[in-house]
């Protein structure tokens, strides 16, 4: 697969929200709304593509911060705490956090 150079485009938007791109030639385009970015291909394949590398990125990363996480619990010993001892030192936190 060859590079594909990546740029911004900086456009206004309309009291409706409207936004007008430079796709000329096309007859529709396909969008995908991933957060707070839309992208837009005359290609759904494309999009799909790049959502599904997305979603990848986005597990790996959230699969790293538990491994993290749970490195982190079992340095500090509670990795053989019992989970219901866990929910009321959590609970009891929680309550004194209010106070």
């Amino acid at each position: 697969m060859g590079k594909v150079k990546a740029g911004l485009i900086r456009r206004s938007v309309d009291s409706k929200g409207r936004v007008v791109l430079p796709m000329k030639g096309l007859d529709e385009v396909y969008m995908a709304v991933v957060g707070e970015v839309i992208l837009v291909s005359p290609n759904p394949n494309a999009i799909r593509e790049l959502c599904e590398s997305l979603n990848e990125i986005s597990s790996v990363r959230k699969k790293r911060a538990i491994s993290e996480w749970f490195g982190l619990v079992k340095k500090a010993g509670l990795d053989k705490l019992p989970p219901k001892l866990i929910d009321k030192l959590v609970s009891r936190s929680i309550v004194r956090e209010l106070e």
